[in-house]
């Protein structure tokens, strides 16, 4: 595993570095975990090409936005696309950002399960917001991470520990908001059998 990559173990996001043709340079332990069956996969496109519940029109969009970012079209794509995951449909966000020879994949199971004619209510903006709050979360994660790694001898010891306390605490903040918000959705659930 190449130790540049090793901090990506650390954080609970799923996280993969793709090389400038979309094959698997490493794939974080929570990667692993969440994607055990498609281990086998060398690449992004092979992985996401197996999966059956995926739509063409979605893998085509994906595909395109990985194309784009490594080849350095764009900086940056995100999709949020339904895939089912252990026989039950769950939305999924994968953002992809440029680095230098390739490009880093996030994949988020969202905790908001989307449904078509349901009634999210405040529970659903509770959720957006939690989203809001967590996306420059993952910025400043992965910011901290790469002045280091790119300007690692030209900072301080004081500058490196600032930065690690930043990406401590947007982790922590992270972890925080995804209890929030998986207790939003185990209320919505109580609720929801309690009133049956």
């Amino acid at each position: 595993m190449p130790e540049q990559y090793e901090v990506y173990n650390l954080l609970p996001t799923n996280i993969a570095v793709l090389d400038e043709n979309g094959n698997f340079v490493f794939r974080n332990n929570a990667w692993m975990l969440s994607f055990s069956t498609l281990i086998e996969h060398s690449s992004l496109k092979n992985m996401l090409s197996s999966i059956d519940s995926i739509h063409s029109d979605q893998l085509i969009s994906i595909f395109d936005g990985l194309h784009q970012v490594l080849r350095t079209d764009q900086l940056k794509f995100e999709e949020v696309y339904l895939a089912s995951c252990a026989g039950k449909q769950q939305w999924i966000k994968i953002e992809v950002s440029a680095i230098d020879g390739g490009a880093v994949v996030m994949m988020t199971p969202m905790v908001e399960e989307m449904q078509v004619n349901s009634d999210l209510g405040d529970e659903a903006e509770i959720r957006g917001m939690l989203h809001d709050i967590k996306s420059p979360l993952s910025v400043m994660t992965s910011l901290s991470y790469l002045i280091r790694k790119q300007d690692g001898g030209q900072l301080s010891i004081k500058s490196h520990e600032y930065l690690e306390s930043v990406s401590h605490t947007a982790n922590e903040i992270s972890y925080k908001l995804n209890l929030l918000s998986q207790h939003v959705r185990d209320q919505k659930i109580f609720s929801s059998k309690k009133i049956k």
